[in-house]
């Protein structure tokens, strides 16, 4: 075996870590369409933070609206989708939209800065 030289210590090559509180621009990194827990299906988005290449990334599931859902949560989720898509700039109409056009777009959000009982992290409040 060879020495392969070079330094990947934490002085070379910081841990990524949640950004502070605030309003920031994203782009979306990753959609994946999948099944939650509960059997409802499920954008997963994953978001970097532009000009913060140490940043954790921030994933978020919106869950897609469907007929197994009571009215309220339906709804629920039919304005959270609406809302990522009008902040993200994907095309929706009364067919729907196509998820893959969630891939690269981009768009400033405010931030939050959460440490709870699972660690830190970054999660989108709204976007302006």
């Amino acid at each position: 075996m060879s020495l392969i030289n070079v330094d990947v210590t934490e002085e070379a090559i910081p841990p990524q870590k949640p950004v502070d509180a605030g309003t920031y621009p994203i782009v979306c990194t990753s959609v994946k369409e999948d099944t939650s827990k509960a059997g409802n299906p499920v954008i997963r988005l994953v978001f970097k933070i532009d000009g913060e290449p140490n940043a954790q990334s921030i994933f978020k599931s919106l869950v897609i609206p469907n007929s197994n859902q009571e009215p309220a949560a339906h709804m629920a989720c039919g304005r959270m989708v609406r809302d990522y898509l009008k902040a993200l700039g994907v095309e929706y109409g009364p067919d729907g939209f196509d998820s893959s056009n969630f891939l690269g777009q981009s768009a400033n959000a405010i931030l939050k800065y959460l440490d709870d009982e699972y660690g830190t992290k970054n999660e989108i409040s709204r976007f302006v």
